[in-house]
């Protein structure tokens, strides 16, 4: 098996997506990097982000696609459109992920995720349902945290986890030297 790799790079500076999103120093960002389709089970993220109910925890969708508008309806429904960014298409992701506290992939499938590594090699934590070849990417309660898929209390539970800087910082590191 050959794995997939990503070069290293400088990674920007974190205050420039944060303060483009309003977003505080004091402030958990969880984000979700790709396009908005239904394989990506968005609306489980959006659930499990309004189970969370931190007023410290805000939530960034970087991409665009065909469910955007409904997944906008769904998170005033869900009472948490204050605290959820919606970014559209973004062509600077190493500045999105140095902005992030912790990357979040909710998909009911996916290839290998690329993106997982971006965010490991700016040592972010990564949680993430396992499915697919997920587990071979993010090792669990090493450099992340894997949930079942379609499970939004599950998810909330692992996101209330990452409140905590200790576990962020841990998991990115170990994240950051899987990469490299």
């Amino acid at each position: 098996m050959v794995h997939y790799g990503v070069a290293q790079i400088a990674q920007p500076d974190k205050k420039t997506l944060r303060n483009s999103l309003d977003i505080g120093k004091k402030e958990v960002l969880f984000g979700f990097v790709g396009r908005l389709v239904p394989q990506k089970s968005l609306g489980d993220l959006l659930k499990a982000f309004a189970l969370l109910a931190n007023p410290h925890a805000r939530l960034a969708i970087v991409g665009d696609g065909a469910l955007k508008r409904e997944l906008q309806v769904m998170a005033e429904k869900l009472h948490i459109s204050e605290s959820v960014k919606f970014t559209g298409y973004r062509n600077d992701i190493p500045t999105v992920m140095s902005g992030i506290d912790v990357f979040v992939l909710s998909s009911k499938y996916e290839g290998f995720g690329l993106v997982l590594l971006e965010a490991m090699r700016a040592a972010k934590p990564v949680l993430a349902t396992r499915v697919s070849a997920i587990p071979e990417v993010v090792s669990d309660e090493v450099t992340g945290i894997l949930v079942p898929a379609c499970n939004p209390e599950i998810m909330a539970e692992a996101m209330k986890r990452f409140m905590d800087e200790e576990n962020r910082v841990r998991m990115g590191a170990a994240g950051k030297v899987r990469v490299a």
